[in-house]
């Protein structure tokens, strides 16, 4: 189990927290969690258990409440996404939230939607969605290669968008598939001098040479329907592999233009630099 908290502080809590997971037709019973005590309130911090539970198949829903605990340890607590990825069937599933927990509480996240192509499906191995975690090494039965992207978004007067993200790897033994990120309207991404950070897994590629971008309206908006979101500037994007380290730095420093759903123009940036 993945948790993302802290866009906004304070992101931190030291409640007791239990989820639920809501499968096919059953629900999970209750699976505490350690006392969280490790995430700090620094913007987007993550932690990561490991649980133990009943399968009930594809999972739709997430329901977690946080207990009341002591006097001092009744605090609210922002969650920007929880993931859950199931080692033994190698799915992640991602819930968006980005809204504040109140002890004492029940809520239920719904599993976010993946769409590739023209198509929409749930989360499976090697798909992207809004800051999806995966494995930490590539899996290998699937022979993926496991990619944290760090997306910078311009501190410039209108920089932001609305829009969904286009992302395609280039590398020198191949190039990934079309993975497409939405923006949520709730906790919306690539907005002004923000940072925003997902994973993603492809079949190796080798050394990475650059990326293809491109940002199109989203199911909830129609082009030209904002014209504030028509342009986006994007400073850079950054790309680390999770098995080595090695850090991909994509800067372009320009502004994007949008594109459509039906055809989304990609924009080519070269690597920048290694690290």
């Amino acid at each position: 189990v993945h948790l993302t908290v802290g866009s906004r502080p304070p992101g931190s809590s030291r409640s007791h927290l239990t989820i639920s997971l809501v499968g096919e037709g059953s629900v999970s019973p209750p699976i505490p969690l350690e006392v969280v005590q490790r995430i700090g309130r620094t913007p987007n911090s993550r932690e990561t258990f490991s649980v133990e539970g009943r399968d009930v198949g594809g999972v739709s829903a997430l329901r977690l409440w946080l207990g009341k605990g002591e006097e001092r340890e009744r605090e609210r607590w922002r969650i920007d996404e929880v993931a859950v990825h199931s080692p033994t069937t190698g799915h992640t599933y991602l819930f968006p939230w980005g809204k504040w927990v109140e002890p004492g509480r029940q809520y239920c996240l719904e599993a976010a939607e993946l769409e590739s192509s023209g198509n929409t499906s749930t989360l499976a191995p090697g798909t992207l969605a809004p800051g999806t975690p995966v494995t930490s090494t590539p899996s290998t039965e699937s022979g993926l290669v496991a990619y944290e992207v760090k997306v910078v978004t311009a501190d410039k007067k209108h920089a932001g968008t609305s829009n969904d993200l286009h992302l395609v790897v280039v590398g020198d033994q191949g190039v990934s598939r079309e993975f497409v990120t939405r923006n949520p309207s709730r906790g919306p991404k690539f907005q002004r001098g923000q940072t925003d950070s997902f994973q993603v897994a492809t079949p190796a590629l080798g050394q990475l040479t650059s990326i293809r971008v491109a940002h199109c309206p989203g199911k909830s908006r129609k082009e030209g329907q904002d014209p504030e979101s028509s342009r986006w500037y994007l400073f850079q994007v950054v790309l680390t592999q999770l098995t080595d380290g090695t850090r991909y730095c994509f800067r372009h420093r320009q502004w994007v233009a949008e594109s459509t759903k039906s055809a989304p123009a990609f924009t080519e940036v070269p690597l920048s630099k290694t690290q």
